[in-house]
């Protein structure tokens, strides 16, 4: 639709001239309102952008000595200038930034309200050296609900991003949905993540899981026992390798990641890491149904542990005690026999 162009008085050209100026300056960027834009471009009177300012000339004659030095100063301006924006106070910077960092935050959610997706031109926005990642993402912890924290995964997983930005996605949003509430949708987006970047994904579940002093919450629990087994196992090495002291929320954790794919290494480091807390866990149910589920996988490497698989076993008082001999008592049978039979051979 045609809009009829607005007749201005003339008194008021030059001050439509810098409106427009400055609207054609700043249309391309992220956060302009092109359907206001276009709007006001249909009515308001054409104006010639590149049309040269009007000023008051003064002619000044110049000697041919003048002409020499005239430049001089002028160069010299310039440096200067050149130099106080790069001596600007720290202060400034960091008020240039902060400004920058509400700028971005601000259009985020005004995009994952509206579009339900990031637009390339806010992403690229993350990507500038001077935005402060940290503080951004930290401020839409609390502001983006589960739909919008999904929305942003796929929108970063349409792009190429770098891995600052997934880390602080993964860490500061993604993570922290998990502890919330659970839901088909973000368990398939855990996966793709933990599939797409493993090795962030590892290094920021590993921190929450060993920095968690008390139990972890039940939802989180459930998130991880649906993810591959692969990526389980590895999670599971990196975790007991750098347990130091087994706790009891611990246990949970660790039968959730156990599963048929763990390697023999890792299970080793388990059964010596509970034997050093056997003492403690006595009549421990958790404690002794892991110890079950991991005799089950050892299956007939029980033998390679035979000594600290005996400790605990000792100790153990719990209602598993007399499943978990019979398993132990089985696999290591089976180990003899199978010896026996290598022998004979």
């Amino acid at each position: 639709m045609d809009f009829p162009r607005y007749e201005f008085c003339k008194e008021n050209n030059s001050l439509l001239m810098e409106f427009m100026k400055k609207a054609e300056e700043n249309k391309s960027n992220v956060f302009c309102d092109h359907q206001k834009y276009n709007l006001l471009s249909k009515f308001l009177p054409k104006i010639n952008l590149k049309q040269p300012e009007v000023r008051d000339v003064t002619v000044i004659d110049i000697t041919e000595s003048d002409e020499e030095n005239c430049d001089a100063p002028f160069i010299q301006s310039q440096t200067q200038v050149d130099d106080e924006l790069e001596e600007m106070p720290e202060q400034s910077l960091q008020n240039m930034n902060e400004t920058t960092s509400d700028d971005i935050l601000y259009a985020i959610k005004e995009n994952l309200e509206t579009e339900n997706i990031l637009s390339t031109s806010v992403i690229s926005h993350l990507h500038n050296s001077r935005v402060n990642l940290e503080s951004i993402f930290s401020h839409l912890t609390g502001v983006l609900n589960v739909e919008e924290v999904l929305h942003f995964g796929s929108s970063l997983k349409s792009e190429v991003v770098n891995n600052d930005i997934i880390s602080c996605y993964v860490r500061h949003l993604l993570l922290k949905k998990l502890s919330e509430e659970f839901s088909e949708q973000l368990q398939s987006t855990f996966n793709e993540f933990c599939k797409k970047y493993p090795s962030i994904l590892k290094v920021e579940i590993s921190s929450i899981l060993m920095n968690t002093k008390e139990s972890y919450s039940k939802v989180f629990l459930q998130f991880l026992d649906g993810l591959a087994d692969e990526f389980k196992s590895s999670i599971l090495k990196n975790f007991i390798f750098s347990c130091e002291d087994l706790q009891l929320h611990h246990i949970s954790l660790i039968d959730i990641l156990l599963n048929s794919q763990v390697e023999i290494e890792s299970l080793n480091k388990l059964v010596e890491t509970m034997s050093f807390a056997a003492d403690k866990y006595t009549t421990e149910k958790t404690f002794g149904k892991l110890l079950m589920n991991a005799l089950k996988l050892l299956g007939k490497n029980v033998a390679l542990l035979e000594k600290p698989l005996n400790h605990i076993i000792a100790s153990h008082r719990s209602v598993w005690k007399s499943k978990i001999q019979k398993i132990f008592d089985e696999n290591f049978e089976d180990n003899s026999m199978v010896m026996t039979q290598s022998f004979r051979f």
